[in-house]
């Protein structure tokens, strides 16, 4: 064990909860950060980007598996999916055309929202909305779009879910 880690405990039992609240921000240097190390290395927030949000999440106690999604869900970390099935796509089909990969990430996303109960679309929807999509921008934003119109918080009566999902992404874009 972290002999830093063994002094903090150490101070944390004997002093009390008094001086606990001065020491409380050294929290965030001892103890891991459980719902960064969920997220994957590819999608995972600059290291700037992670003290903001986890103040956040204790500030309203949300539990860090119930963070990790509203991380996953967030605007910035869809777009950052989408460039990486993107250039998966591409690098296994160097030959194949832009339509063609924009097609195959676009079907991934159907396919992994059709899983969890998300969005589904008939095959004419799906031919109408690819005609639309010609760039890697274009589906993309479609996503996203398609993502806000999802009801995210089933259980959110007084909207905290939703304030602090927008919270979650003004604090990754910057």
């Amino acid at each position: 064990m972290n002999p830093f880690i063994k002094i903090y405990e150490f101070i944390k039992v004997s002093v009390g909860v008094l001086l606990m609240r001065m020491i409380a921000p050294l929290e965030r240097f001892t103890r891991p950060i459980f719902w960064l190390e969920q997220i994957p290395y590819t999608l995972k927030p600059n290291d700037d980007k992670v003290v903001k949000p986890e103040n956040l999440r204790r500030q309203y106690g949300i539990s860090n598996k119930e963070f990790v999604v509203m991380i996953l869900n967030s605007p910035i970390i869809t777009r950052k999916v989408q460039d990486h099935k993107y250039s998966r796509a591409r690098e296994q089909m160097p030959n194949a055309s832009e339509k063609e990969l924009l097609e195959i990430v676009f079907r991934q996303r159907l396919f992994t929202q059709s899983i969890v109960g998300g969005v589904q679309l008939t095959q004419d929807e799906i031919q109408v909305t690819l005609q639309n999509i010609n760039s890697l921008e274009d589906l993309k934003q479609y996503v996203v779009q398609m993502d806000e119109k999802q009801v995210r918080f089933l259980r959110d009566p007084f909207g905290i879910g939703k304030k602090v999902a927008k919270k979650i992404n003004e604090i990754l874009v910057r």
